[in-house]
């Protein structure tokens, strides 16, 4: 049986094809080298600008699938729990790097629009803002703790069981 006849859990043949691993990996190739690339003005100045973004969307249009069955395919197991496509997987996994470095890289060289940037990094890549916030109590918890124990030991603070 080839992979394409093969049946899914809905019974469906899967339209996964092998030459999708390095279809893929050729698609996100020029973007794991280079994420800019120089134009000339009219006045024969050059300036850096990002190239075309990449992403698993594209790839998928390009061989009319959507990315959620880019993603089922990368992780999809057999009866026994072993992936059916691991080499497609590693592949998926690379190029979703890929990805999350080209807006880093454009990013950091400040030649790509931050907002957009930022709501991509959330949206695709599982960043997060990261605030810090430090809290003091004074004498700390552990002080104001005893200091509530031998209160209670004293009878001047009612204890849950003493209602």
């Amino acid at each position: 049986m080839e992979d394409t006849d093969k049946p899914n859990k809905a019974g469906a043949p899967s339209l996964f094809k092998e030459e999708y691993t390095q279809q893929m990996l050729d698609y996100f190739s020029p973007y794991m080298v280079s994420t800019t690339k120089e134009i000339v003005g009219s006045q024969g100045s050059t300036r850096e600008v990002p190239k075309e973004i990449p992403s698993l969307e594209k790839f998928g249009w390009k061989i009319q699938h959507c990315t959620a069955t880019l993603y089922n395919w990368a992780h999809q197991v057999d009866e026994d729990g072993n992936l059916l496509h691991p080499d497609f997987l590693a592949a998926y996994s690379l190029c979703k790097e890929v990805a999350k470095h080209y807006y880093k890289d454009i990013g950091a060289r400040g030649i790509g629009g931050s907002p957009t940037i930022n709501l991509i990094m959330k949206n695709e890549h599982d960043y997060k803002d990261k605030s810090e916030v430090e809290n003091t109590i004074k004498g700390g918890f552990l002080s104001n703790l005893s200091k509530l124990a031998d209160e209670a030991e004293k009878g001047n603070v009612p204890l849950d069981d003493e209602e």
